[in-house]
């Protein structure tokens, strides 16, 4: 049963409002969990979530739980943010 369906189409941001907002709002959505920041990188992707520095390789991922001082410097060192605090909900 197929799950996706790609267009090449050019899109209009606005058309992205719909899927935003349910990503926003919807309880059990990742994103009402904790900050996330993410990018791709030449090999694969690197991700905070939460506490968590995620780094895709291929197809292998490894997490790594950081404390407070490691996640400022993560946010620094992989997406070039420098901040005083960590970010939190709430």
């Amino acid at each position: 049963m197929p799950q996706y369906r790609l267009e090449l189409r050019p899109r209009a941001l606005e058309e992205f409002r719909a899927t935003c907002w349910y990503q926003q709002t919807w309880p059990g959505s990742p994103f009402r969990r904790g900050a996330t920041c993410s990018l791709p990188t030449a090999t694969g992707r690197v991700t905070i979530a939460g506490n968590k520095l995620i780094t895709t390789t291929g197809g292998d991922k490894a997490v790594e739980e950081l404390d407070d001082d490691a996640l400022l410097d993560a946010y620094a060192e992989h997406f070039g943010v420098v901040l005083d605090r960590v970010p939190r909900l709430g």
